[in-house]
C-alpha cells in the first residue's frame, strides 16, 4: 500500500519581470505565483502589467513524498518543479503556459482586467477606493484531472502495445475535473500615506475572489482532500516594505480556497525571489483523516514477534490460506478509540491503493 503524506511544505520561487523599477505606488507589481502567472503565492490578483509585451519567467519548486511504484517514471524524486512563461498585452490581458509536476504536464492560463485601478483613481471621489476587477482561466488544456498541486497523472513507460511513454490519470484523481478553471477576482492596492499623510509609505493590497475547478473541485474526496476548504472562495493580502527605489520586500498571506499559505519576496529591478511556507493547516486536527494532510493507514506484513524472519504467519496457514494468500496479507490493529468512520476510511484507502497497484502492474 502506498502511504501518502503532504506535510507543511516549504516552497521556493524566483521570477523575472520586465517592469520599470520605481518607488512603491498604489498600483504595484506582483510576483509570479507557484503555478499560474502573477498573483500572491497561489491565488491570482486583479492586476496586469501595464507594459505591452512585458515578459515574465517564473520557476518554483516544492518537496513531495514520492510514490514508490516502480513502474512509474519520476524525472525528479525530490523536487516537484513548476515553470511558467507569460506575457501581457495593452495593460488588460495576461496569458501564458505553466509546466507543472515532475512528469511533466502543462496548462495554459489567461486573465483579463475588466476594471483598472488607475482608471478609478483618475475619476476621483469615492471611486478611487474601489478595487480593480479581473476574470481569468487556469489549466486550459488536456490535463483535466490535476489537483491544486499540479499532480494527478502518472507517466507510464512504453510497452509492446504502446511504444511511447504516456500520461494516465491515477486512480485517486479520476474524479477531478479542473480544466478549465474559471475565476473572478478583485484587488485593491494602496499606500498608507494615501489614507493619511503622516502614515508611513507602506504598500498594502487586499484580494478577494471565487473560482471553480482548481479552487473548488476536490475529486469527491471531501475532507480527505482538504479540511480547510472554503467552497471556492480565496483571499489574501500583501504588505510592501520599501528599502530603496529599486529594492522592496513583500510579506504575503493567503487562503487559496484549500489551506493557508504565507511567505516573503524580495523585488529588485523587476527580479523577484520568494520563500513560502504552504499548507499551514495540515496536520492540525485529529478528528479526521484527510488524505492530503496525514498519514492515513499504517500496517505491517506480519506480527512483531515474526519481524524480519521472512516467514509467513502460522496463524494464517492454520486458517487454511495457501502460501500466495499469506504473502499477500497485511496486519492491521485498532483499539477502543478507533471509530467506525476511521475504519471505513482505512478500508476505502486500502482498496484504492490495491486498485492502483493492479493498474500499474497490468
Amino acid at each position: 500500500m502506498t502511504i501518502i503524506r503532504s506535510l507543511r511544505q516549504l516552497a521556493i520561487a524566483a521570477s523575472a519581470l520586465g517592469i520599470v523599477p520605481g518607488a512603491v505606488r498604489a498600483q504595484q507589481d506582483f510576483p509570479q505565483t507557484l503555478y499560474w502567472g502573477s498573483g500572491l503565492i497561489d491565488i491570482p490578483v486583479a492586476w496586469v502589467s501595464p507594459l505591452t509585451g512585458d515578459f515574465s519567467f517564473g520557476y518554483s519548486g516544492k518537496g513531495f513524498r514520492v510514490d514508490p511504484v516502480a513502474t512509474k517514471l519520476n524525472y525528479d524524486d525530490r523536487l516537484n518543479s513548476q515553470l511558467t512563461l507569460s506575457t501581457s498585452l495593452l495593460g488588460r490581458l495576461e496569458g501564458g503556459v505553466a509546466f507543472f509536476s515532475s512528469n511533466p504536464e502543462y496548462g495554459f492560463f489567461v486573465r483579463g482586467l475588466l476594471v483598472r485601478q488607475e482608471d478609478l483613481e483618475a475619476r476621483g471621489g469615492a471611486l478611487r477606493w474601489f478595487p480593480a476587477v479581473a476574470v481569468g482561466m487556469r489549466n486550459l488544456g488536456k490535463y483535466e484531472h490535476i489537483d491544486r498541486f499540479g499532480v494527478g497523472y502518472a507517466l507510464l513507460p512504453p510497452t509492446a502495445d504502446t511504444p511511447d511513454a504516456r500520461h494516465e490519470p491515477d486512480s485517486l484523481h479520476l474524479n477531478f475535473d479542473t480544466a478549465p478553471t474559471l475565476y473572478a477576482v478583485a484587488t485593491k492596492s494602496l499606500t498608507l500615506n494615501q489614507i493619511r499623510d503622516t502614515w508611513p509609505n507602506l504598500g498594502v493590497s487586499l484580494t478577494l475572489g471565487f473560482g471553480n475547478g482548481l479552487f473548488r473541485d476536490d475529486g469527491d474526496l471531501g475532507a480527505s482532500y482538504a479540511k480547510n476548504a472554503t467552497g471556492g472562495l480565496f483571499y489574501g493580502a500583501t504588505v510592501d516594505l520599501p528599502v530603496s527605489p529599486d529594492l522592496r520586500f513583500t510579506l504575503l498571506a493567503e487562503n487559496n480556497a484549500w489551506d493557508f499559505n504565507v511567505g516573503a519576496t524580495a523585488a529588485y529591478r523587476g527580479l523577484h525571489a520568494g520563500l513560502y511556507v504552504t499548507e499551514l493547516g495540515a496536520g492540525s486536527s485529529s478528528s479526521s483523516t484527510p488524505f492530503y494532510n496525514y498519514r492515513k493507514v499504517a500496517f505491517s506484513l506480519g506480527s512483531a514477534c515474526g519481524s524480519g524472519s521472512g516467514k509467513t504467519s502460522h496463524v494464517l496457514r492454520a486458517m487454511g490460506l495457501d502460501e500466495r494468500a499469506t504473502h499477500a496479507s497485511i496486519r492491521l490493529g485498532f483499539g477502543r478509540y478507533t471509530s467506525e468512520d476511521e475504519l471505513r476510511t482505512a478500508l476505502a484507502l486500502i482498496e484504492q491503493a490495491a486498485e492502483r497497484q493492479l493498474k500499474f502492474a497490468a
